[in-house]
């Protein structure tokens, strides 16, 4: 019990732990969900611009992006945000805002084959995997794999390391 407030003091210490506690376990399958989103797109751009054969398949990943990227959104939109998760929860938005926006315009470039809207594209995937970045930092648990920071031993030598 806290001297000068008493039980209240103590009460509301809890119920602030209890509620950010809560932030972090729902918030988490809706950043997961939104580095998956970066990811399938991410191979998305590369098999439609190699010119594979599998640049077909393109359009099927996008289209699977596009249905967990929904469902991102609407887990963000049902969370709770407590005081102390708002700085958090402000890059998460801001994330899912550039994400969206970068599958929006590859959905609607893949008709065009990427004529000339590939840069912005890029542009706003690695602002939103940026953002994802910065809100892994604020909240304990959420992390992204940045494998620009490795030894380089999974590469082969010569190799370029792709990041969104």
């Amino acid at each position: 019990m806290d001297r000068y407030l008493g039980t209240w003091a103590v009460a509301s210490r809890e119920a602030h732990r209890e509620s950010a506690a809560s932030y972090v376990v729902d918030v988490r399958p809706a950043f997961d969900a939104l580095i998956s989103v970066a990811a399938q797109m991410s191979a998305a751009l590369v098999a439609t611009t190699t010119g594979s054969r599998d640049s077909a398949i393109a359009g099927f990943i996008l289209e699977a992006a596009r249905g967990l990227f929904d469902e991102a959104m609407d887990m963000l939109r049902s969370i709770r945000v407590p005081p102390v998760g708002r700085h958090n929860h402000a890059h998460l938005g801001r994330a899912a805002a550039l994400i969206g926006s970068a599958l929006s315009l590859a959905c609607e470039s893949r008709s065009r084959r990427l004529n000339g809207d590939l840069d912005g594209i890029i542009a706003r995937l690695r602002r939103g995997w940026g953002e994802l970045n910065a809100a892994s930092k604020s909240v304990p648990g959420l992390s992204v794999l940045n494998v620009s920071e490795c030894c380089g031993a999974h590469a082969p030598i010569g190799s370029a390391v792709i990041a969104p």
